[in-house]
């Protein structure tokens, strides 16, 4: 007879798997967005918008959820939400004083903690 609870574990542990790769996905679809707009900064800067609200979004989403992950350690946890913090306060600069700088931070977040989230594959 098979244990329910190893049951539940086992899909606990997918869930958790399928739930960083989406984030991973997300931050790298995120990051590709705002680069594409560096990349080409004097033709595409006032296309910055729509990437932006999208990164601020998502960092919204994974702000609530390190919120509510109380299986995370304390500075872990912290340490993400000063992350999110950083970003929605670059974004609000970023609408009224655009520039390329703070914009490669973003993307530069998003990287990395991607990275993180795939175990520095």
């Amino acid at each position: 007879m098979t244990n329910p609870y190893d049951q539940n574990s086992q899909a606990s542990a997918a869930g958790s798997e399928s739930a960083r790769r989406n984030e991973r996905t997300a931050l790298l679809a995120t990051a590709r967005d705002l680069r594409l707009v560096v990349d080409d900064w004097d033709n595409m800067k006032e296309q910055l918008d729509a990437p932006l609200e999208r990164n601020q979004m998502l960092w919204a989403v994974l702000s609530t959820e390190v919120t509510e992950n109380t299986s995370l350690p304390d500075e872990l946890r912290q340490n993400l939400l000063n992350l999110a913090l950083f970003v929605f306060q670059t974004s609000l600069k970023l609408v009224t004083q655009p520039n390329p700088k703070d914009v490669m931070a973003l993307v530069n977040i998003n990287l990395s903690l991607a990275e993180g989230l795939s175990g520095g594959q």
